[in-house]
């Protein structure tokens, strides 16, 4: 399993979306929208079974991508 964090997200997403946007890429095992400390900039981590290299090139695709108005960055969790 490989966890993808999500930053600069819109404000109304929905784990709904989440799970459609990443279904193309491989099963979607869960996901967590963190809505804490500020909630006008919520988090998603979003955990995928997928392989190394995929989850890699799916950060490295994600970082740095305008959506809707917002700058979307992905880490990979190491955890």
């Amino acid at each position: 399993m490989k966890k993808i964090l999500l930053t600069g997200v819109a404000i109304d997403i929905s784990e709904e979306r989440v799970r459609e946007k990443f279904a193309s890429v491989g099963p979607v095992h869960a996901v967590e929208i963190i809505r804490e400390g500020d909630p006008d900039h919520p988090m998603v981590i979003v955990t995928l079974d997928i392989s190394d290299e995929l989850a890699f090139t799916i950060v490295s695709r994600v970082t740095n991508f305008w959506h809707e108005g917002n700058l979307i960055t992905a880490q990979l969790m190491l955890h």
